[in-house]
């Protein structure tokens, strides 16, 4: 889903709501202006209306992760802001992880082929510079952030 909002840094969120129209996770909640992209119905959610709350200009598109920036591994991809990154090449090993420069929430989160949750690999609010071994099976990286970030993965042997 790609977003872009909030450009008077006022509140601003996406709610979504299942079937049953019991609340899901936040996909969005701040109060800077906000452009970026993130990952929806992933990890068995099932969002069927979403909840917007805002005081001013927004868009939002939902697209299919075949539109998302992909990384070959073993490689590098850098970016700023929340972003969807699919896997592809070898299955990863290790990630040499840097960002979060201004000290906001900075979070990496790895999904298996079939969009479902594995540990997280980063979960700060501290600037992070560092190296993680990775779950094999990942294949789809989720990036929250508030700034620059780098990603460099290395491939299993």
């Amino acid at each position: 889903m790609i977003v872009e909002a909030n450009s008077s840094g006022r509140f601003f969120a996406i709610i979504p709501d299942d079937q049953g129209g019991n609340q899901l996770s936040s996909l969005v909640n701040t109060t800077d202006p906000y452009k970026g992209i993130v990952a929806f119905n992933f990890d068995g959610d099932h969002a069927t209306r979403l909840e917007i709350k805002a005081t001013d200009v927004w868009t939002i598109q939902i697209v299919p992760l075949s539109k998302a920036r992909a990384l070959s591994v073993p490689g590098t991809i850098q970016g700023s802001g929340d972003e969807v990154i699919v896997l592809t090449g070898s299955a990863p090993d290790t990630a040499a992880i840097t960002g979060n420069s201004q000290s906001r929430f900075f979070a990496i989160i790895p999904y298996d082929r079939t969009s479902s949750r594995l540990s997280s690999i980063v979960n700060t609010t501290d600037p992070y510079q560092g190296t993680v071994i990775m779950d094999r099976t990942a294949a789809i990286l989720e990036i929250k952030a508030a700034g620059a970030w780098s990603i460099s993965i290395t491939a299993a042997q």
